[in-house]
């Protein structure tokens, strides 16, 4: 590149700070004392004509038009070839200084150069230009002092639409706009041209997202702005949408998703300024709500106590295997869902409370024992419930043992006796003697009042346990 070595004119001084009148500099190639050319004009220097001599002689002011190409090594002596000073490797790279020496523009230049920087002024009312010129479609690099690339402005060939930064007033944001063709909106990409965000656009839009920062310990916000009351709709790749985040009118409740830490769940609140907030969901058509399990292990709902209380909950557990979809279908009235306990079941009373197996034999109405006995030989249990075992103590008489006695001998028993060998004889069973709580004597005798061995007898007890 050909440069002035000073502009308009170079001037150089004597020791004693006066203009060197006549002065001479020698040019020569770097590190060498080999004569190099320079020229009067940039013209001359491009053309390779009209050299100035070498030495340049200064004129009366100690001044010459002095134009370099490529580094220089520049000898300056007096008018009568006393050495003033030598500087080797003078480049003719060009920089502007401010008033105190220092550099404010700094323009470089590279072997074959085609494409260069242009500015361009502007009338009133219009912004100047900074453009890249030379070949078609070029764009601009910003480096910073290691040569490593800041920002790249770079451009396509016949580009309508293009990038516009504006500054604003006061309390209003400068804005980054996408400018040329209507609806144009901004694709972010990344070093493979892959998109990472595109901000599109439709006519007349009127609704926008905002992201705003916030102060220490305050969430940054992206919000909906333009119309009063104005959701977010997230659509996939297909324009169909996966979320649709609604607003409404002076809405004061909110939903807050929270992380959690390891080993705790994930959290999803009602958040707001009323006390006390419901969550509403709510399916569409005959739709349902499903509560899905994972590969290895079935849904289980935990319903948690008041936190006043503790952090024990209530687990509600599908099955590990369902045969088929199963309905629990409830009733129109209020049920509460306990289990209950011996005295509940010993009321008797209650329409809301369900009943384990283990509590089933409080009911007042369910036998606390029975027993089935065959006497065809030795008296044996066939079958029995809460029984412990039998005693045969007479002919006509056995000794019941209960397994869990009863709460006192005001208990009732009933039994029955058949013998497949006295056809058209009526037996009686009946209690023998005094009953206690843990055992029962009961009789077989015929109708005729004799006792008998039967050949199978059956008892059963009702009562308090």
């Amino acid at each position: 590149m050909a440069q002035f070595l000073g502009m308009p004119k170079v001037q150089f001084f004597d020791n004693n700070g006066d203009a060197l009148s006549l002065g001479k500099l020698y040019t020569y190639e770097p590190l060498t004392t080999t004569n190099k050319a320079t020229y009067p004009t940039i013209a001359d220097a491009i053309a390779g004509t009209s050299a100035n001599t070498n030495p340049v002689i200064l004129d009366s002011r100690g001044e010459a038009n002095v134009v370099l190409i490529g580094n220089t090594k520049l000898v300056l002596k007096d008018s009568h070839d006393i050495l003033i000073w030598t500087v080797d490797n003078v480049n003719d790279d060009a920089t502007i200084l401010d008033t105190n020496g220092n550099e404010i523009i700094e323009l470089t230049t590279i072997d074959s150069a085609v494409n260069h920087i242009g500015i361009v002024n502007a009338t009133t009312g219009n912004s100047p230009i900074v453009r890249a010129e030379g070949e078609a479609d070029t764009g601009i690099t910003f480096d910073n002092r290691d040569g490593e690339e800041i920002l790249i402005l770079d451009s396509i060939a016949s580009s309508v639409n293009e990038i516009t930064i504006k500054s604003a007033i006061t309390n209003v944001n400068p804005s980054l706009e996408c400018t040329g063709e209507a609806n144009t909106g901004i694709t972010f990409a990344n070093s493979e041209q892959e998109e990472i965000l595109i901000l599109d656009s439709i006519a007349t839009s009127v609704n926008e997202l905002t992201i705003k920062s916030a102060i220490t310990g305050a969430n940054p916000s992206i919000s909906a702005t333009g119309e009063a009351d104005t959701g977010i709709t997230f659509f996939n790749d297909q324009s169909e949408e996966l979320l649709i985040l609604d607003s409404i009118a002076t809405a004061v409740n909110h939903f807050t998703i929270k992380n959690s830490a390891a080993n705790n769940a994930v959290e999803l609140l009602a958040i707001g300024d009323d006390t006390n907030i419901s969550m509403t969901f709510i399916a569409q058509g005959t739709g349902v709500y499903n509560f899905s399990g994972t590969s290895t292990t079935s849904t289980n709902i935990s319903l948690y106590e008041n936190t006043a209380n503790g952090t024990n909950a209530i687990g509600i557990k599908a099955p590990a295997s369902i045969a088929s979809n199963r309905t629990i279908t409830l009733t129109d009235e209020d049920i509460t869902l306990s289990v209950s306990t011996q005295a509940e079941m010993e009321t008797g009373t209650s329409l809301t409370d369900f009943v384990t197996p283990g509590r089933m034999q409080n009911h007042p109405g369910v036998a606390k024992f029975w027993v089935h006995i065959d006497e065809t030989g030795t008296p044996s249990v066939t079958n029995s419930h809460n029984v412990a075992g039998i005693t045969d103590t007479a002919t006509g008489r056995i000794q019941i043992g209960i397994t869990t006695d009863f709460s006192s001998v005001a208990y009732s028993i009933a039994g029955t006796a058949g013998d497949d060998d006295a056809a058209g004889v009526a037996l009686f069973v009946y209690l023998d003697g005094a009953q206690a709580a843990g055992s029962v004597d009961v009789a077989i005798e015929t109708d005729a009042g004799a006792l008998t061995d039967a050949d199978y007898v059956s008892v059963i007890g009702f009562g308090d346990q």
